[in-house]
């Protein structure tokens, strides 16, 4: 009696199992929602205003036989206010950790950068007739360098990016693993970074400028280099952005 029972429930067990549908024996894999959602503001744009300057205003003059002078150019620039732009602010949740990244702050730079402007060169060789004495000639060469002057505005760096990261609000308490096959995985909490804050310049540079020279190889020389000025207005280094995490309410 005892085998025909266990005959008995092994065929309602087998019946079970023929009328069940396909896809309870295949179970379709659910593609798992990312731990991490990343979001980053964007960058503030640059803005420069700074002016160059090469090889402006430079003069030369050469005699063999007479007097020679040169007067360099003068070489102004002035450069207005530039402003960086400010980064995005990002914000950033998800059904894992939040991640978000403010953008920098843009870079502002109003330097001017002057090379080589307002030299001036003059060469004499020798005079020819009533000039010459004790049995040489007499020559004169005259140079004057041209003044350089430079004023830059005022440079004010982008501000960093704000960046706030958080949870999504749902149902039941935060769990901080999760089961998986082989174990145990923590999940990551949210990270926040703020933009930092955009440099700001407004160095002048000048080089090789208002330079003079005077050559005479039988008589007087005379040379002037010009005068070489700089203004440079203020500058602001932007804020970095702030950072801070969402708290998320749940039920």
């Amino acid at each position: 009696m005892k085998r025909i029972s266990t005959l008995a429930a092994a065929a309602t067990v087998a019946m079970t199992m023929a009328a069940a549908p396909a896809s309870a024996q295949l179970p379709i894999p659910i593609p798992e929602q990312p731990d991490v959602a990343g979001i980053a503001g964007g960058a503030g744009g640059a803005a420069d205003t700074g002016n160059v300057q090469v090889l402006n205003g430079n003069s030369g003059a050469v005699s063999v036989l007479g007097d020679s002078r040169s007067e360099g150019g003068d070489t102004a620039a002035r450069s207005g206010d530039a402003y960086g732009g400010d980064g995005g602010d990002a914000r950033g949740s998800g059904g894992g950790a939040g991640r978000a990244e403010g953008g920098d702050g843009g870079r502002a730079e109003t330097g001017n950068v002057q090379a080589g402007n307002g030299n001036s060169l003059a060469v004499s060789v020798g005079s020819k007739g009533h000039g010459r004495k004790h049995g040489r000639s007499h020559s004169k060469a005259r140079s004057e360098g041209g003044d350089t002057f430079a004023k830059s505005g005022d440079a004010h760096g982008g501000r960093g990016g704000d960046a706030r990261s958080g949870k999504h609000r749902g149902e039941g308490r935060r769990c901080d693993h999760r089961r998986e096959k082989g174990g145990e995985r923590t999940l990551g909490w949210p990270f926040a970074w703020g933009g930092e804050g955009g440099d700001a310049s407004t160095g002048n540079r000048q080089f090789l400028n208002g330079n003079s020279l005077a050559l005479a190889l039988f008589g007087g020389a005379w040379s002037e280099g010009g005068d070489t000025l700089a203004k440079s207005g203020d500058a602001y280094g932007g804020d970095g952005g702030e950072a801070g995490l969402l708290q998320a309410a749940m039920r």
